[in-house]
């Protein structure tokens, strides 16, 4: 039997987006327009490329007159099912609009212990409005979707995030490498703590292990890192840079002199996503505790394992097929064995989870009665 076409063609996609229109922007206004995480780019990009739209609008800009003659509203969500994520304003703005409201991705933030989170009332609001308006809900994981059952929201299919969409089709599978030994220069370690914040124990860990065997460390949230890069440095004000030092001793367990030193040689950051994998396409392996640190060197080719360190990471790997260890498979108390890891990443054969995630997504937007340019 001929499936009906979809009858969703046109939607105004919400997502982060950097604005060409400020070239000169500074770190903090670059960060905050990303959501102030540059991962958020990634599946932004990869939901507006499967939208087939030309453009996107960040979703805290939305103003509903911004719809008129669109379909629907396609959403590029991130874990924002927690008890820090405010959407009422946006919720105001999406209601007045009275169209279909599709959601991609969208996930809960907890830790392993899969705590349900309690929500913000305006993220209450946004949940309460999905469930009314959204022919059908994609989250990230399983545990995403029990959060949302238990706020009495059923209109929702498991899919992972959306991110690896953009392989648009193209399938992979074992990771083909030359093998070991590695050469330090072509590792790259990502850990997990935001802005000017303290890292716990074990992604303190992560960091201080970038720092002794020199090699790069990727930076998406972490700005009082960034300041310190060579592309940033001498563009922040003193008192920032006195702030920002005073954070990073303490999570690299080093000297002014080192850390500066070192972020300045190796610190990588991007507010674009073509950089960011072509840089990656020039490494041969990828570690961390970032679920988009990992995606992106996914998309480049490069082998890449997460250490998942929460409900979210854990079950966005577990959907999409990533490769990935939990952070208790990590003995803290050592060097990181990266030869071994390295090992088991490339023993990983991607196609039998892509092609259920594809799978997957294709089946959402089937159901949610929208057209993609996903091929096929």
């Amino acid at each position: 039997m001929t499936r009906p076409a979809p009858e969703l063609c046109n939607p105004i996609v919400l997502g982060v987006q950097i604005d060409p229109a400020r070239p000169r922007a500074g770190l903090v206004d670059l960060l905050t327009q990303t959501g102030r995480n540059t991962g958020n780019l990634l599946f932004a990009e990869a939901v507006t490329e499967i939208a087939g739209a030309a453009s996107r609008v960040p979703p805290r800009s939305f103003q509903a007159a911004q719809a008129e003659g669109h379909d629907c509203i396609l959403l590029a969500a991130a874990n924002w099912l927690g008890p820090g994520a405010d959407f009422g304003a946006v919720s105001a703005e999406l209601e007045a609009t009275n169209l279909p409201i599709l959601v991609l991705g969208l996930g809960a933030q907890a830790g392993l212990d899969r705590q349900i989170p309690r929500l913000h009332p305006g993220m209450k609001r946004l949940v309460d409005l999905l469930a009314e308006r959204s022919p059908m809900i994609s989250v990230r994981g399983p545990f995403s979707a029990e959060v949302l059952a238990h706020y009495g929201v059923h209109n929702v299919m498991v899919t992972g995030c959306p991110s690896l969409l953009k392989r648009r089709g193209v399938e992979p599978g074992a990771f083909t490498e030359p093998g070991l030994p590695l050469d330090m220069a072509d590792v790259v370690i990502h850990g997990t703590r935001h802005h000017y914040n303290a890292a716990d124990p074990f992604q303190g860990y992560l960091y201080r292990e970038a720092l002794r065997l020199r090699c790069d460390v990727l930076l998406q949230p972490e700005t009082a890192d960034m300041v310190f890069t060579a592309e940033r440095k001498g563009t922040v004000q003193p008192h920032i840079l006195e702030q920002a030092m005073t954070c990073l001793v303490d999570v690299y367990q080093a000297s002014e002199d080192e850390v500066e030193t070192y972020l300045a040689e190796h610190g990588r950051c991007f507010f674009d996503i073509a950089s960011w994998l072509d840089y990656y396409r020039g490494k041969r392996f990828v570690i961390g505790s970032r679920i988009h640190g990992t995606i992106a060197a996914v998309l480049a080719g490069t082998p890449a394992l997460l250490i998942a360190h929460d409900a979210r990471t854990v079950e966005l790997a577990e959907t999409m097929g990533l490769p990935f260890v939990l952070k208790s498979e990590i003995d803290t108390q050592k060097p990181l064995d990266l030869e071994h890891l390295y090992a088991h990443t490339l023993a990983h054969d991607f196609s039998p989870g892509y092609q259920r995630y594809r799978a997957g997504f294709q089946a959402y937007f089937e159901a949610a009665g929208l057209k993609s340019a996903l091929p096929v």
